[in-house]
């Protein structure tokens, strides 16, 4: 009976997801999602031995999860193939006009520096080992985020030594990035992965005498590629304030722990260093983060994150009640802090720290620094509260919220990925266009400017912005301007040039 139960269930709200694309409204998203606690709430109860339930739950539990897995594995599949070619953007192809230039020897103007130089590194050791065609760079970009899901996974697995909390951690990651534009090809998805990798090795141990000094080394130099990548992507490491935090009660050695930052600098300013700009791609992309001009006030273009997707701050925020109040709410916590609680603190002060970008404009495309942090603190913290399901319902459902709140919430966008979407739509029906390169007006410009100018030509297109034409028909950007973002100083509003 347990089985017939989820399948019925689960058909039910599959349907209700796939149904939900047809209109992108957020009022059927709340439906479907209320809807969803049906197929999700009852995983969380926990019979007693001998209870005559125990049956009957064991069985719908284990026949959801497989549905659930199943339908993952064979929507991922589908979601991958259809949204390769949809992946680019603005940021995307200026990185890769500049990278292109790199290789083949041209000079480039010092616009280059707006963003530090790892994006660079990284995208021309893809050029000079798979080639500049755009499918295999999308591809490459795909895998790029399919590693960072799996980290943040693995990070959970170290440390609740659970398969099913570990996948959802990197499922769910995965659901996220795509609602945040994830697929506009922005350099966030590339910077988190040194970070995250700085977390799984550290696996939250003290840093004191007894860490491996290789270790120490490891962390502190990842911590440093993480800034390398990108300026905003230093916000991440102020996650160790929460060591210095919890070195009030001499919980590390002070020289052991002063050294992760100064390892971090070292290592930023050398990896800039033998490029051999000097310390001007440091100066310069600082200058440029510095000049972002202000869209809105803070709260507003915080508020538009949160509107984006309010269960995920939802569970965030409640996450973060549940981490500062574990040492009345967790008798054991009190005694001593743990590795996961060290590194949910960590993640946690880390993406408070992310959410000063929001300071000057409300792109979501910031969140994705944050992202894997917030997924990481509602599943630890879910993991350290698991005693809260057995002892009343509202403690059973306080915790359930942490990972049913997610889970359910269809966001009213479909290009954005969920497991229960059982029909993803093809590229050219989606809501949400990132990639200019498909723009139709864009194709047939490259089309007539690649059959009138020939290659390695230097062009100056007005306005800015514009790059993907660059990259389609191999012209080079004006010496002096190079590949720009500026769409206020000569375009028309309309866009009327095309």
């Amino acid at each position: 009976m347990g089985a017939i139960c989820a399948i019925l269930t689960f058909v039910v709200i599959a349907t209700l997801h796939t149904s939900a694309l047809k209109t992108n409204s957020s009022i059927d998203a709340l439906v479907v999602s209320l809807a969803s606690l049906l197929l999700f709430f009852p995983l969380l109860r926990r019979p007693k031995a001998k209870s005559p339930h125990r049956g009957y739950q064991q069985t719908y539990a284990k026949t959801v999860t497989g549905l659930l897995l199943l339908t993952t594995l064979w929507t991922l599949f589908q979601y991958l193939s259809i949204s390769r070619s949809m992946i680019g953007g603005v940021d995307w192809f200026y990185y890769l006009c500049y990278s292109r230039d790199i290789i083949n020897g041209y000079p480039v103007s010092d616009n280059i520096h707006s963003y530090f130089p790892g994006v660079y590194v990284i995208w021309t050791w893809v050029m000079r080992l798979a080639g500049q065609d755009l499918a295999t760079l999308q591809s490459f970009y795909q895998m790029s985020q399919i590693v960072a899901c799996l980290l943040t996974g693995w990070i959970v697995k170290q440390h609740t030594h659970s398969r099913l909390l570990a996948g959802f951690a990197a499922v769910w990651t995965f659901v996220l990035v795509t609602k945040f534009d994830g697929l506009t090809g922005v350099t966030e998805s590339l910077a988190i992965i040194p970070w995250l990798i700085g977390l799984a090795v550290w696996k939250g141990q003290p840093i004191d005498r007894a860490m491996p000094i290789k270790r120490l080394l490891l962390f502190g130099v990842l911590l440093g590629w993480t800034v390398f990548m990108k300026q905003q992507a230093g916000l991440l490491s102020l996650g160790f304030l929460f060591l210095l935090f919890e070195q009030r009660m001499s919980r590390h050695h002070w020289k052991f722990l002063l050294s992760l930052p100064a390892i971090a600098v070292v290592t930023l300013l050398l990896s800039v260093l033998i490029l051999g700009d000097g310390l001007k791609p440091i100066s310069l992309g600082l200058k440029t983060a510095a000049a972002y001009g202000s869209e809105q006030s803070w709260l507003s273009n915080l508020y538009t994150q949160f509107r984006h997707d309010e269960s995920l701050w939802i569970a965030t925020i409640l996450a973060g009640v549940l981490f500062f109040k574990r040492s009345s709410w967790l008798p054991q916590a009190a005694k001593e802090i743990t590795p996961t609680d060290r590194v949910v603190g960590f993640a946690l002060l880390a993406f408070i720290a992310t959410l000063i970008q929001f300071k000057a404009r409300p792109y979501h495309h910031y969140m994705l620094l944050g992202i894997p942090s917030m997924v990481l603190t509602c599943t630890l913290v879910y993991a350290r509260y698991q005693n809260w399901l057995t002892e009343s319902s509202g403690k059973r459902v306080i915790v359930g919220v942490l990972l049913i709140l997610p889970c359910i919430w269809c966001a009213p966008y479909n290009d954005s990925y969920h497991p229960l979407r059982l029909q993803i739509p093809e590229g050219e029906h989606w809501s949400r266009q990132h990639n200019p390169a498909n723009n139709p007006v864009l194709q047939s410009i490259s089309e007539s400017l690649g059959r009138s100018i020939p290659a390695e030509s230097r062009l100056l297109i007005l306005p800015g912005r514009y790059n993907s034409i660059h990259y389609s028909i191999e012209s080079l950007s004006d010496k002096q301007t190079g590949y720009n973002f500026n769409t206020q100083l000569f375009g028309a509003p309309d866009d009327s040039w095309l």
